[in-house]
């Protein structure tokens, strides 16, 4: 950082996000897909689904866990397009 002027100051620090041990696999799908938003006119639009699929596989999450899964990803989706909308 130092080589390009900045130091540890210039960068706000990140709030750390917990969550419980049995939402794990959908926090590591969600940031297995942090790349693959459609994103339109008005911004983030979701996630584009097509690519869940390989990180399922990736992420080795069998059959039986992927609706459990799913339904927690859009959950975190969901809260994430709405801490990134402007309030209207």
């Amino acid at each position: 950082m130092a080589l390009f002027g900045f130091d540890a100051e210039d960068f706000e620090a990140t709030d750390i996000v917990q969550y419980w041990p049995e939402h794990k696999l959908a926090v590591q799908v969600f940031l297995g897909m942090q790349t693959q938003w459609r994103v339109g006119m008005a911004g983030l639009v979701g996630l584009d689904y097509n690519a869940l699929g390989n990180v399922y596989q990736a992420l080795r999450i069998t059959d039986e866990q992927m609706p459990d899964v799913f339904s927690q990803l859009q959950v975190i989706e969901f809260k994430f397009l709405e801490l990134k909308r402007p309030a209207e």
